[in-house]
C-alpha cells in the first residue's frame, strides 16, 4: 500500500465479514469504500486480495484466481498494479481472465488464448 500512498501511512478498516469499510490516509480523510472510484475501489480490492492469499498461502501456495481486475483503473496506476502483480507472482500462482490481452502482455507472463485452445481442441 505505501508505493501507492507515499507517506501518507495508509490504513484498512474492514467489515465483520472481511469486507472492505473504510480507507483512511493522514494526508486527507477517511473515505467510505462506496465513495472511492471504481478504479480506486478495484485497486484496493486487489491490493487486499493478494495480500490474505500471500498470508492464507504461506505454507502452501495457492491459485489465486482474478476476473477483470483491473478493467477501471487507468493507465498509470496499472502500471503500479503491474509491479505489485508481478512481485506477488513469485510466491502466488496468478490466473487473470480478462478481455484486455493488451494491458495484460506488458507484465512478460504467459497469456493462453482460451476461445483459441477451444477452436484448436474442437478441430483436434
Amino acid at each position: 500500500m505505501g508505493r501507492f500512498f507515499a507517506d501518507e501511512s495508509p490504513r484498512v478498516e474492514f467489515e465483520e465479514d472481511f469486507g472492505i469499510a473504510r480507507l483512511s490516509r493522514s494526508s486527507d480523510r477517511s473515505f467510505e469504500f462506496g465513495q472511492l472510484s471504481a478504479g480506486a475501489r478495484e485497486q484496493l480490492g486487489l491490493l487486499v486480495r493478494l495480500g490474505m492469499a500471500r498470508l492464507v498461502g504461506k505454507e502452501a501456495h495457492h491459485p489465486v484466481f482474478l476476473n477483470e481486475p483491473l478493467a477501471d483503473t487507468d493507465s498509470d496506476r496499472f502500471d503500479l498494479i503491474a509491479q505489485v502483480l508481478r512481485e506477488m507472482a513469485g510466491d502466488l500462482q496468478l490466473i487473470v481472465t480478462t478481455c484486455h490481452r493488451d494491458r495484460y502482455r506488458r507484465l512478460g507472463v504467459r497469456i493462453v488464448d482460451l476461445p483459441k485452445k477451444k477452436r484448436e481442441a474442437e478441430m483436434a
